[in-house]
This record gives structure tokens, sequence and C-alpha cells, in this order.
């Protein structure tokens, strides 16, 4: 079994009306640890984004020199892979 703590954390009159009226009771904690999870990964992101920014320099990755360049990228990228899956 999970180890689990019980932590007091205050909510917003509103949120706690919309939990009670849109999750069941009963799974609220469960609701509530999946958002802050989501939450947690989002910010987890931004900050590895932050820390790589920069480091895809224009004179080593030309194709990524836009985002119009990097648009054309995908597009081919993502076309190659569709011809090889109809020639499988």
């Amino acid at each position: 079994m999970r180890q689990v703590k019980q932590k007091v954390i205050k909510f917003p009159l509103e949120v706690i009306g919309d939990l009670e009226r849109l999750v069941q009771q009963g799974k609220r904690s469960k609701f509530v640890v999946e958002a802050t999870r989501a939450k947690l990964e989002r910010v987890r992101l931004g900050e590895a984004l932050a820390k790589t920014a920069g480091s895809l320099t224009t004179e080593d990755y030309p194709e990524f020199a836009t985002s119009e360049d990097v648009a054309k990228w995908v597009r081919e990228l993502r076309a190659r892979d569709f011809s090889r899956a109809r020639e499988k």
C-alpha cells in the first residue's frame, strides 16, 4: 500500500462547490491528486524547457531557425513516416 500523508489545503469556496457538485463523494481525493500530478508535470516540463532554451542554435540546426522552418521539418518528417507506413 502506498504511504499517504494528510495535508490541510485551503481552496476558494467556488472551487470546493464545484468539486462537491461535479465529483462523486469518495472520489474527490483521487481527483485532486490526479489534477495536482498533471499540473506538477506541466511545471516540471516548463522548468526543463527553461533550462534547455537556446540549446539548439540556428548554426547547428538551420532547419529550426524559424517557426515556419520547424513546421516544414515536421510536415516532411510526417510525410516520410506516412509513406513508410503505406509500404508495409
